[in-house]
């Protein structure tokens, strides 16, 4: 526990540079997605310090999550889809119908578990790293 603590403090130390580089990360790939019609993304106010970038694909776009997710693992970028969405359609749950009650179509969370993904605006990465997704993101864009 004393190490524990130790490397904590440390971080904490650290909180309020952590915080200005992942707002710096998420406004430089807010300013870059936001004029691309294919997604949706959200301002964020300077109150929040985010943990990763959210992007949703719009259902009229002419290629897939999976098409863009591969497209960024292909080169090196990590990203992550939502856990979430449509909880009621994940395996864990489908053997359980009898805890729970569904009530219409649910086309929202559908939505946020077929085309949503997050980027990492992490403070390790650097200026490089997100010109990086910015770069990677204008080539997959040239395919479609």
């Amino acid at each position: 526990l004393e190490l524990q603590s130790a490397i904590l403090y440390e971080q904490i130390r650290k909180i309020i540079w952590f915080s200005a580089v992942r707002k710096q990360n998420y406004k430089i790939l807010y300013e870059y997605f936001k004029t691309i019609p294919y997604f949706k993304t959200w301002k964020i106010d300077d109150e929040v310090s985010p943990f990763s970038f959210p992007l949703l694909i719009n259902n009229d776009s002419p290629f897939t999550r999976k098409h863009f997710i591969d497209h960024l693992t292909r080169n090196k970028i990590e990203c992550r889809v939502l856990f979430g969405g449509n909880l009621i359609k994940h395996p864990a749950y489908q053997s359980k119908k009898q805890y729970w009650e569904s009530i219409g179509k649910h086309t929202n969370a559908d939505n946020i578990l077929n085309n949503f993904l997050m980027l990492g605006v992490s403070q390790i990465l650097k200026k490089n790293d997100i010109d990086k997704i910015i770069e990677v993101t204008d080539k997959f864009l040239k395919q479609w």
